[in-house]
């Protein structure tokens, strides 16, 4: 598997080494690794507090602490003013920062933000603490061992009884493999770290000095501020997210690789491989104590389908099966798609030039090739759909009855976007693609997908019956870009590039 970038520089270099220089900035030994927080107690309450959920990641070098009330409301997926998204960023209590960590010879720890949900901090901030000058901050606590060895206790400082909080690991000391990662991106003003199987990350792309509310900046672009956390586990799915937007989707990273600079002392590191999926992609890690790569595959895997659990084949109804898309599907898949070219022209944009009329079977061929590929590497997951059989391990291709494809978001209203389509000249062709979008509806939405909003352009908003083809297109086309690039496969299947796309489907 090749992977390249897309761009216009062909003469980048890709340097991911890392930093020979000291790093000036060094965390207190005790505090690196995942840390839960169990309550907060502050003198005016008198009680425990632990209603938030906090995830704090720390390295030897950087941290990332993301902090969000318990069981939260879901972000709203389509904001229709500031207010909304300011009522949803009360309501979850968000706090997040992403910096570096010092102690003074007086035993004070002090948490830099170079990075902070609110206020925003200047970006110099990131090259001030490779200079030794983190900025200052009021971050300030003193740590006390627990009696019990996976906890320790923090307290305010200059003010000891201001507050205590109780920190607990977040994996056990006997479980964990000390492997960790610290990158950072100063062009992009981004943060990446992985301890054990967790990983935090951090980017704020506003500009410095522009007076905009917090609200009114997400409202605009919610994709250019990120500070979050996921599991490695499990594809490298958000689940702790300071702006919800990006919960439940697949971490992205959209930036170059020689932009990345990797931290001193880092056991992980970032070869070119790895950034392949959501720009960061690191399902394999090189791990340079022992020089191999280091694959990370979630409990789930499976070797017949994807590591993620998406299925290789799907009872969708009692009537409905859908079987991964293959090579060999060649020949039903070109039976089916030459049956109809035109009515097939408006299943992933309003008026598209696939199929055209002079598509050969070489061609459709090559785009099997890479509908296949792309499954096995989890960039896209297309499925054949079959109408009703009698045993699985004997699908006729007479049963070939379409497709549907389940690709990357390219707006910023989704997490993702499916397309499908049913062979015109079926019998009950409009019953049957009735019910297979309502199926996928349901699945998408269910274990073993990670989705919460999947969308159906060209189909959606479902429940607006009275709108026309037409109208259905130009809501979807009216929807705001999400401006990251994805990772997909070129046309000899087997290259994989960044790709901002402005229309879902293969890339050209």
């Amino acid at each position: 598997m090749k992977f390249v970038l897309e761009t216009s520089d062909n003469n980048i270099e890709k340097d991911v080494s890392p930093d020979v220089e000291p790093w000036p900035c060094r965390t207190p030994d005790e505090l690196c690794g995942v840390w839960v927080r169990n309550y907060i107690k502050k003198p005016a309450s008198g009680t425990k507090d632990a209603s938030v959920e906090v995830r704090y990641l720390q390295t030897p070098v950087a941290f990332v602490d993301v902090r969000v009330v318990k069981n939260p409301n879901a972000w709203p997926v389509q904001p229709k003013s500031c207010e909304e998204i300011q009522r949803a960023l009360a309501e979850r209590k968000a706090e997040g920062f992403a910096g570096v960590t010092t102690r003074s010879d007086d035993g004070v720890i002090r948490w830099h933000a170079c990075i902070n949900l609110e206020p925003q901090i200047p970006r110099g901030a990131w090259a001030a603490s490779r200079r030794g000058t983190p900025p200052t901050t009021e971050d300030c606590g003193k740590s006390v061992p627990s009696d019990r060895s996976d906890t320790w206790l923090e307290y305010g400082y200059p003010d000891a009884s201001s507050y205590m909080e109780e920190w607990q690991r977040a994996v056990e000391e006997s479980k964990t493999n000390n492997s960790w990662l610290a990158a950072i991106n100063i062009v992009q003003n981004e943060i990446l770290i992985v301890c054990d199987d967790f990983f935090g990350y951090a980017r704020d792309q506003r500009q410095d000095g522009v007076i905009d509310n917090l609200a009114g900046f997400l409202f605009k672009d919610a994709a250019t501020l990120s500070i979050c956390s996921g599991r490695v586990s499990t594809g490298w799915i958000v689940d702790l997210s300071a702006v919800g937007f990006w919960e439940s989707r697949r971490l992205v990273v959209g930036s170059k690789m020689n932009e990345w600079q990797i931290l001193p002392g880092s056991t992980l590191t970032l070869p070119e491989l790895v950034l392949k999926a959501g720009g960061i992609y690191p399902d394999i890690l090189w791990h340079r104590a022992t020089e191999k790569l280091h694959f990370l595959p979630p409990p789930n895997h499976k070797s017949e389908g994807t590591i993620y659990g998406a299925p290789f084949e799907h009872s969708l109804t009692d009537r409905l099966y859908l079987r991964k898309l293959r090579a060999i599907d060649l020949v039903p898949d070109y039976q089916a798609v030459m049956e109809d070219v035109t009515a097939l022209r408006s299943v992933f944009t309003r008026a598209d030039t696939w199929p055209s009329e002079n598509l050969t079977q070489d061609e459709d061929y090559e785009d099997l090739r890479r509908h296949d590929s792309e499954f096995d590497y989890n960039l896209a997951f297309a499925y054949a759909v079959y109408d009703t059989f009698s045993e699985k391990e004997k699908l006729e291709p007479g049963k070939y009855i379409g497709c549907c494809y389940i690709n990357p978001p390219t707006k910023q209203c989704c997490d993702a976007e499916v397309f499908l389509w049913i062979r015109p000249k079926a019998s009950n062709f409009a019953a049957l693609d009735a019910e297979l979008e309502r199926a996928l509806r349901i699945w998408l939405v269910s274990d073993p997908w990670p989705y919460r909003n999947p969308a159906f352009p060209g189909r959606d908003p479902r429940d607006e019956h009275h709108l026309t083809f037409d109208q259905k297109w130009t809501h979807w086309e009216s929807r705001p870009w999400l401006n990251l690039p994805y990772p997909r496969i070129c046309v000899d299947a087997s290259t994989i590039v960044l790709h901002q796309p402005r229309a879902s489907g293969l890339i050209p």
